[in-house]
C-alpha cells in the first residue's frame, strides 16, 4: 500500500493547556488512505462515543414503529448496542432485525397505541361554470384542525357550484370525502360585467360578460334605448360566436348622429319581472354615408372640367380612366388616373386625347361610409386623326397589299385613307380586312414587276 503525504493542514505542532482547565485540543489530519487517530493520556489511549447513526427512517402500522439506520462510518469508537428512546420509555437493543445489509441497522417497536390523535380538515372552492372566473385558485377556503363534526358554510353566492372536501387525518394516515352542490337561486340575476360598444350611422353592436356567478337562472336580457322616448328589447339569443361567457346584441335603424343612453339588465323570468340591476353605457351613432353626388363634365379637346355636390364634412376621391375602343389598346389599366382625399367640388383634368371615350368616377365619404357616382364623356376632336399605326406590306409581281392599325385614340374622326404610290393618289373608305376591326387593309393593283414604291398612307 502507498501512502499520499500525511498533510497535518494548520495544525499547531505544540500546544500548551493551562493545568486546571478544560482546553479544546485541534487535529486536522489529512491522507490518502483515510487517517486513524489515536489520543492517549499519560500513555493510555483514551476513550470517545461513537458517531450518530445516519439516514434513520421508519414505517408504522396501527401498533408498531419499524426503524432502520446506517451505522457510523467511521464509527469513531466501538459499539455496544443501540439505545431507542420512545416518549419516556428506553430500549437498549444489540441485535439487528436487518437482513438485506451489514451496514444498517433495524428494530421494530411493537406494542404502541393506534390511533392517538384525530384532526379534521375541510376546504370549500367554488367550481363555476363555462367561461367563468371564478373558479381561480384564489376562491378556495380551507378550515383546519376542527374537532367537530359538522361546519356552517356562510357568505356564499346564490345559485353557484361549490365542492366541499372533508379530510380526516391522524397519525395513522388520512382519507377525505368530496361533494358537489348548489346554492339555491336569488329572485334575480346579478347585472351584466364589461358592457362594451361599437357603432355605425344607424346601429349599436353591445357586447358584455354574463354575471359570474348568475346569482339566478337567465331567461333573457332587457335591452333600453333611451333617446327622447324608450324603446324596450327583450333578447334571448346571442349573436357572439367567439364566447359562450358573452353575449351580444345589435340594435338597428337608428338615427345617425344621435346620442343613445342604453340600459342592459338580466331577467330571470320576462321582460318585466325579476330582472336585475341595470347597467348603463352611453353611445353616439356615427355619420351618415354621403349622398350619391350629382356629377357634370364640360369637356374640350385635351381636357375636360368636371364638378360635382358636396356637403359638410365629405371627402372625395376621383378615378379617371380611359374606356377605349374595340381592339383598342388605350383601355389597360395603367392609363386610370387617381386623385385623392379632396375637399372641393370640381377638378379640372388635362393631358387628355382628343376625340377619346373617358369615364370619370368622384367617390364621396365620410365617418359612415361612401358613394360614388360616375359619367362617360368623350373629349372634342382635333383638327386632323392621328397617323395610323404598324404599317406593313405583302407583294406580289403587279400588287402591294397594305395592313396598318387605326390610330388609337384616332384624335378626330375619319372619313377615309389617302394611300400615294408613284404620285398616284388613291383615297380609300371600305377596308378590305376581316379578321380584325382594329385594322384597314388595302392593296394597289396594276403595278410594274421588280420596281421599288414608296407609299404613303
Amino acid at each position: 500500500m502507498s501512502f499520499v503525504k500525511i498533510d497535518f493542514g494548520d495544525t499547531p505542532s505544540h500546544q500548551t493547556p493551562i493545568v486546571g482547565t478544560d482546553e479544546l485540543i485541534k487535529c486536522l489530519v489529512t491522507s490518502s488512505p483515510s487517517p486513524v487517530i489515536d489520543w492517549l493520556k499519560d500513555g493510555r489511549p483514551l476513550r470517545t462515543a461513537p458517531g450518530p447513526v445516519e439516514e434513520l427512517t421508519s414505517s408504522t402500522t396501527f401498533t408498531s414503529i419499524s426503524l432502520r439506520w446506517r451505522k457510523p462510518c467511521p464509527p469513531m469508537a466501538a459499539i455496544s448496542g443501540y439505545r431507542v428512546k420512545v416518549a419516556t420509555v428506553s430500549h437498549y437493543v444489540h441485535a439487528s432485525e436487518c437482513s438485506d445489509s451489514a451496514a444498517h441497522f433495524c428494530h421494530t417497536i411493537k406494542e404502541l397505541q393506534p390511533e392517538r390523535t384525530y384532526n379534521i380538515e375541510v376546504r370549500l372552492s367554488m367550481t363555476g361554470q363555462a367561461g367563468c372566473a371564478s373558479n381561480d385558485i384564489k376562491n378556495i377556503q380551507p378550515f383546519h384542525n376542527l374537532s367537530t363534526a359538522e361546519l356552517q358554510l356562510t357568505q356564499l353566492q346564490a345559485y353557484t357550484e361549490y365542492e366541499v372536501c372533508v379530510y380526516a387525518y391522524n397519525e395513522g394516515g388520512m382519507n377525505k370525502k368530496c361533494e358537489v352542490f348548489e346554492t339555491l337561486p336569488d329572485k334575480a340575476p346579478g347585472p351584466v360585467e364589461e358592457l362594451t360598444s361599437s357603432a355605425t350611422s344607424t346601429s349599436i353592436s353591445l357586447r358584455w360578460r354574463k354575471p359570474c356567478p348568475l346569482m339566478a337562472a337567465i331567461s333573457g336580457y332587457r335591452v333600453t334605448t333611451i333617446s327622447g322616448n324608450r324603446v324596450l328589447h327583450y333578447v334571448q339569443a346571442s349573436e357572439c360566436s367567439d364566447s359562450a361567457a358573452h353575449f351580444c346584441h345589435t340594435i338597428k335603424e337608428l338615427q345617425p348622429e344621435r346620442t343613445y343612453n342604453i340600459e342592459v339588465q338580466n331577467c330571470a323570468a320576462d321582460l318585466y319581472s325579476a330582472c336585475s340591476a341595470a347597467e348603463v353605457i352611453s353611445v353616439t351613432t356615427g355619420l351618415a354615408a354621403p349622398a350619391v353626388p350629382v356629377l357634370s363634365v364640360a369637356p374640350a379637346v385635351t381636357s375636360a372640367s368636371v364638378a360635382w355636390t358636396a356637403l359638410r364634412g365629405q371627402f372625395f376621391n376621383v378615378t379617371l380612366g380611359m374606356t377605349g375602343r374595340a381592339g383598342c389598346a388605350s383601355n389597360d389599366v395603367e392609363n386610370d388616373q387617381h386623385f385623392r382625399n379632396l375637399s372641393t367640388s370640381e377638378l379640372q383634368l388635362a393631358q387628355l386625347q382628343a376625340y377619346t371615350e373617358y369615364e370619370v368616377c368622384v367617390y364621396a365619404y365620410n365617418e359612415g361610409g361612401d358613394s360614388k357616382q360616375c359619367e362617360v364623356f368623350k373629349t372634342l376632336q382635333d383638327k386632323a386623326p392621328g397617323p395610323v399605326e404598324v404599317l406593313t406590306s405583302s407583294t406580289t409581281s403587279t400588287t402591294i397589299s397594305l395592313r396598318w392599325r387605326k390610330p388609337c385614340p384616332p384624335m378626330a374622326a375619319i372619313s377615309g385613307y389617302r394611300v400615294t404610290a408613284a404620285r398616284v393618289l388613291h383615297y380609300v373608305q371600305a377596308s378590305e380586312c376581316s379578321d380584325s376591326a382594329a385594322h384597314f387593309c388595302h392593296t394597289i393593283p396594276g403595278l410594274q414587276p421588280e420596281r421599288t414604291y414608296n407609299i404613303e398612307v
